[in-house]
C-alpha cells in the first residue's frame, strides 16, 4: 500500500474494490474510453488467493494451464488488462 500512495503523488491512481471478477472485468473495460485511464496502465494490484499453479479471485479459480483458454472470468479479467498494460519504456 506505501509503494502505490507513494505513486499517487506522481500519477493518476484509481483504488478500486470490487466484488466479484466480472465487476473487475467490467470496470476494466469501462476504462478504455476514459479520456486519462484508457491511455494505458502502468501499474495493477490484483488480490486474491492460490498457490504457485492456481489464482483464485473470489468464487472464480484459475489454473495457470488454463490462462490462455479463456474460459474463466479471472482468464477474462486478464484478457481485457493485457492490452491497456503499459509496458517498461512507453511510460
Amino acid at each position: 500500500c506505501y509503494r502505490l500512495l507513494q505513486m499517487s503523488s506522481h500519477y493518476n491512481v484509481i483504488f478500486k474494490r470490487v466484488d466479484s471478477v466480472k465487476a473487475a472485468t467490467e470496470f476494466v473495460q469501462s476504462l478504455k474510453s476514459d479520456k486519462v485511464f484508457g491511455q494505458g496502465i502502468k501499474h495493477v494490484t490484483i488480490s486474491g488467493h492460490g498457490n504457485p499453479t492456481t489464482l483464485v479471485l473470489g468464487s472464480d479459480s484459475l489454473l495457470s494451464q488454463q490462462v490462455a483458454m479463456k474460459t474463466s472470468e479471472t482468464a477474462k479479467l486478464l484478457d481485457a488488462l493485457r492490452p491497456m498494460l503499459i509496458e517498461q519504456g512507453e511510460a
